[in-house]
């Protein structure tokens, strides 16, 4: 890459069936461009449901192009959501909730493999970023397409890395997953939302060791709604172990999720020369904000409130387009 070009990233964050919200957005701004938004960006970074989303625009097509579109993201959400949040495990009773995962995780290994099959890291149609948390050394992990080419990282098939990237503490039991090319070895992951679950500071990151001698940075970053639920003291304050559980991983993403934004805004204005920065959030505005909640009704609610974002802020669409544009060539990426 030349020093003269720009580099243009999209991150996804995490929030399990709320990912309808970004397939949404990402339906419209390939509507918009009229080509695959794989064929246009750098780097594209995606944390539990946001990595489903983000491998499934780098996964190839027997013919090099993308498999799946925007509109076939938003699909998995509308027909396998209820498969996927459902098999809950027979123990998940009020003391199996301290014991056991809500769900076995077996439907969502099925929507996974579907989706992805024998496709693998080393396949991808442009670098893909996936947070996770490897329980057995106990450290954030970040799974790397491009070091993964380089032969720096191992190489892994794209449903395992989904399933590193989704098994959220309380919902999934852990990812147990190995190498696509070394049945020796085997890894324990937990949800990506521990380690990035806004995952758009990783990209920048990685984007800047990638391209160093770029000249701009363009990061587009998509969140999974704004909470707008309060917990007043009285409500929690006498909250268990047990009641602190789900309620302590929805604050952690939120506020990961709310540092990076703020962190990214921040350089973005006292950098405008060298890095644009646009947030995608739309408020949830009292729905049910549950990662899990896959009932058709609910799933239309997410639905409608996007689409009613989508029809209320042309300009951030536009905006979004714009910077995606491929106004140059990406030919040399990685």
């Amino acid at each position: 890459m030349s020093s003269s070009e720009i580099v243009r990233c999209l991150a996804i964050d995490g929030g399990g069936i709320r990912g309808i919200i970004p397939a949404l957005i990402l339906q419209r701004l390939e509507g918009m461009l009229q080509q695959p938004l794989a064929e246009q960006l750098h780097l594209v970074a995606g944390s539990s449901t946001g990595a489903v989303l983000a491998l499934g625009l780098v996964t190839p097509s027997v013919g090099g192009r993308p498999l799946y579109s925007g509109a076939d993201l938003v699909h998995l959400y509308r027909n396998c959501g209820k498969r996927i949040f459902s098999g809950t495990n027979p123990f998940f009773d009020t003391l199996g909730q301290l014991f056991r995962a809500k769900y076995d995780g077996c439907e969502l290994d099925k929507v996974l493999y579907d989706y992805f099959g024998e496709i693998s890291l080393k396949d991808t149609l442009t670098t893909v970023l996936v947070p996770s948390f490897e329980t057995s050394v106990y450290s954030s992990w970040l799974f790397n397409s491009a070091k993964t080419k380089a032969g720096v990282h191992n190489n892994f098939y794209l449903r395992d890395v989904a399933r590193a990237s989704c098994a959220a503490p309380t919902y999934f039991p852990p990812a147990y997953v190995y190498p696509a090319d070394d049945s020796e070895v085997s890894y324990s992951f937990v949800d990506g939302g521990m380690t990035a679950n806004n995952p758009a500071m990783c990209a920048l990151v990685e984007a800047q060791h990638m391209w160093p001698d770029a000249k701009h940075y363009q990061v587009i970053s998509i969140g999974t709604g704004q909470v707008s639920q309060r917990l007043p003291y009285e409500d929690c304050a006498g909250l268990t172990m047990l009641g602190w559980a789900p309620k302590v991983i929805d604050m952690l993403m939120t506020s990961a999720s709310e540092t990076v934004d703020f962190q990214l805004k921040q350089l973005a204005v006292s950098q405008p020369e060298r890095y644009s920065y646009l947030r995608i959030q739309v408020d949830l505005d009292g729905i049910d904000p549950a990662m899990d909640n896959a009932e058709e009704d609910h799933i239309e609610s997410l639905t409608r409130l996007t689409q009613h974002y989508i029809q209320t802020h042309p300009d951030i669409l536009l905006q979004a387009a714009s910077l995606i544009r491929a106004n140059v060539s990406i030919a040399n990426k990685h």
